[in-house]
């Protein structure tokens, strides 16, 4: 897994939205979907137990997670008003009016750079 670049892992995450559904206001699993968050996790950790990471992720996936966090969380509108780019992406995904689409066409715009 830590031969993928942080794009291709957002691009993965998209299509794990896509197969699985999309959530708000948790990361969800396979069965019930995932939010933009937790389909980062879970392309990242391929676990949908809820935990973030866990003592078996290696630091090289821990990283490759964040750069992935950081570029799609700068790409979006609600990076200026956030935090960090965590609060970003939560603010986006929840936002009432986005859709599962809406964030794929993100992951897929920021996997791309614009």
């Amino acid at each position: 897994m830590t031969d993928m670049t942080p794009e291709e892992l957002i691009l993965k995450a998209a299509d794990a939205i896509a197969e699985y559904g999309h959530m708000k206001s948790n990361y969800g699993t396979k069965k019930h979907g995932f939010c933009a968050m937790g389909a980062l996790r879970y392309v990242t950790c391929e676990d949908d137990s809820g935990f973030f990471f866990s003592t078996k992720d290696s630091p090289e996936l821990r990283d490759l997670y964040y750069q992935a966090q950081h570029l799609l969380g700068a790409s979006l509108p609600t990076s200026n008003g956030a935090g960090d780019m965590h609060e970003a992406i939560a603010m986006f995904n929840d936002c009432p009016t986005t859709t599962a689409e809406d964030v794929i066409l993100a992951m897929k715009k920021a996997a791309n750079h614009g």
